[in-house]
């Protein structure tokens, strides 16, 4: 599996998990699948921005794709902390589900549509193979870090 395929196995894990605190309707569930897609999201990103989105800042044509990336990231990030600080089953945690909803979709969809593709096309196997072993090592590490 190279390094766009892992992403998308990611993505799918993700919408997964999207759909799942959509119809949740209890504190406790739709709060246990927040908790979930939060470290999903945010692992995601980190991977991205570690070691995928450098890769991909190398080569020109790649570079204007992933430029906004980093700031798309840091907004879900804020969204993902507001949605931690309020009842998951308010107004408010819809709100900011919804946002973050929105804001996933399209970053799924620029990224497996523009980017992923023209990666395939200007990366050779051996190198996105090698960023996809990359990412697993870097997840791996970070498992094991302890949580703070």
């Amino acid at each position: 599996m190279d390094s766009p395929d892992l992403l998308k196995t990611q993505h799918v894990m993700v919408e997964a998990l999207l759909a799942q605190c959509k119809l949740a309707r209890s504190e406790e569930r739709r709060r246990g699948i927040y908790r979930r897609l939060r470290a999903a999201l945010v692992m995601h990103a980190e991977i991205e921005e570690i070691v995928f989105y450098p890769a991909c800042q190398r080569r020109e044509e790649l570079a204007t794709l992933v430029s906004g990336n980093y700031d798309e990231q840091q907004y879900m990030r804020k969204l993902l902390e507001e949605m931690g600080e309020v009842p998951a089953t308010s107004p408010r945690f819809d709100h900011l589900f919804n946002e973050l909803f929105m804001l996933i979709n399209r970053h799924v969809d620029e990224e497996e549509n523009a980017l992923f593709p023209r990666v395939k096309r200007l990366m050779r196997s051996e190198e996105r193979m090698r960023l996809a072993s990359d990412m697993r090592a870097y997840q791996a590490a970070r498992a094991r870090q302890p949580v703070t």
